[in-house]
């Protein structure tokens, strides 16, 4: 949000732009609501409350977060790098219940579920430093990979 509000401040990005990424941040948003859902539900289904709350938590975190790069996208950046930053706290402490959550899917679905929880901790951490948040952009591609799979070997076991 805050390169897409730079760009459109330096007068790199034209308003049809800011219109496309916007309509393909809500179809992304249904995609991921749809992924984290389905890990709600296998916490539901395992009695694992802590992969179910996060989930939700992740849910609305989503929502939130594509509603303020709305917001963000026809705003100057200082206006809302306070905001930006405490989504990226907020999301990291969100994700890293939920990487606890799918680390504790191991004993039910093995090496995948051990290695993404790791991954999405680690993530997490990257995204509560803020510092480290560039670390998320290369371990969220093999966690979702992962977790995919996880996903399908949960559609065959429960």
């Amino acid at each position: 949000t805050n390169f897409l509000a730079i760009l459109r401040g330096l007068g790199m990005l034209a308003e049809s732009l800011i219109t496309t990424y916007l309509a393909l941040s809500i179809l992304l948003l249904v995609a991921i609501s749809l992924f984290t859902y389905g890990f709600a539900i296998i916490g539901r289904k395992l009695k694992n409350n802590n992969l179910f709350i996060s989930s939700i938590l992740f849910l609305v975190g989503n929502i939130m977060l594509t509603a303020f790069e709305a917001y963000a996208a026809y705003t100057p950046v200082s206006e809302n790098i306070v905001i930006y930053l405490f989504s990226l706290v907020l999301m990291g402490i969100f994700g890293l219940y939920f990487g606890i959550g799918i680390f504790n899917l191991r004993k039910k679905f093995g090496n995948a579920a051990k290695a993404a929880g790791i991954l999405d901790i680690i993530s997490a951490i990257g995204l509560i430093s803020i510092i480290l948040s560039v670390l998320t952009i290369i371990l969220v591609f093999p966690a979702v990979i992962l977790e995919t799979i996880i996903l399908f070997r949960a559609r065959k076991k429960l």
